[in-house]
């Protein structure tokens, strides 16, 4: 069971952040208008993601109140499977020249 809070850099309280995890029943939740979130997992990392911002990779120990921050930027998740299991992996936008 994890429980807690996102925030921006300036402390500013996030809603709709997705939340990936390899539950089967919920693989994606999102974080309430307060910014809280509360998921049952087993996964061995979840990863924080909203626009704007670049995803946050957490692996799952034993903590289960997270204060979670993310920074602005872009970033694309994508999930791969190795050995069985889901393990994250974020990849940065290349900017192109104009």
């Amino acid at each position: 069971h994890l429980s807690g809070t996102i925030r921006d850099t300036n402390g500013k309280l996030l809603s709709d952040v997705w939340i990936d995890h390899a539950a089967l029943n919920d693989p994606t939740v999102k974080t309430n208008a307060d910014g809280r979130f509360d998921i049952e997992t087993r996964a061995p990392a979840i990863v924080f993601r909203n626009d704007g911002f670049n995803a946050r990779c957490y692996r799952v120990g034993r903590d289960t109140n997270l204060e979670i921050t993310l920074e602005p930027g872009h970033s694309l998740v994508v999930m791969l499977t190795v050995c069985g299991v889901r393990v994250f992996e974020r990849l940065h936008e290349y900017l192109l020249p104009t």
